[in-house]
């Protein structure tokens, strides 16, 4: 008995075009990371940091020990900008941006 071969080459096939598809949109992310200081230069743990597109939430972040936050696998596009929230202090936002492929944005931000 002979065993049609068409189905087993098509799914190899499909595999290989999805793999290649997702490491070019892998290339092609950018991110935006940062870190949130006190006036005192020194990290804030626990501040919410925003990342919007065109107005809109799109990933939100609480910062570590660190002060850092990292929004990674962005479109390259825009406009975004990032809003950092913490008790007893008005928000802070960052300009717009736009990112392009493969861009990684430092969006350090300071309390004053």
């Amino acid at each position: 008995m002979r065993l049609n071969r068409f189905p087993l080459l098509a799914a190899a096939l499909l595999l290989a075009v999805l793999l290649l598809a997702q490491a070019a949109l892998a290339q092609g992310a950018a991110s935006v990371s940062g870190t949130v200081l006190s006036p005192q230069r020194q990290p804030l743990v626990g501040a919410i940091v925003e990342l919007l597109l065109d107005g809109k939430a799109v990933d939100m972040d609480v910062t570590a020990f660190d002060g850092r936050f990292n929004f990674p696998g962005l479109r390259p596009t825009g406009p975004y900008k990032v809003v950092v929230s913490i008790p007893d202090a008005d928000p802070l936002s960052s300009g717009t941006f736009t990112l392009s492929p493969g861009q990684t944005m430092d969006a350090t931000v300071t309390f004053e």
